[in-house]
């Protein structure tokens, strides 16, 4: 019984790093799409975002200062 144990848990650690390989890639895919987009969002805004006319006041340098 131990011996079916012991080679299921050698399958296991065998199977579990491509597996984690192939998720913790495809998870840091997905976040560098997601951060690219955002980017691509902040540098170059989409026509249909609505630009407000009215100026922003301007912010008092005193509110960096935490």
């Amino acid at each position: 019984m131990t011996s079916t144990v012991s080679s299921l848990s050698q399958l296991l650690l065998l199977l579990l790093p491509p597996c984690m390989v192939i998720f913790l890639s495809y998870l840091l895919c997905s976040i560098l799409i997601h951060s690219l987009t955002v980017f691509k969002y902040l540098v170059d805004p989409p026509s249909f975002v609505v630009v407000p006319l009215t100026p922003s006041p301007p912010i008092p340098k005193d509110s960096f200062q935490l």
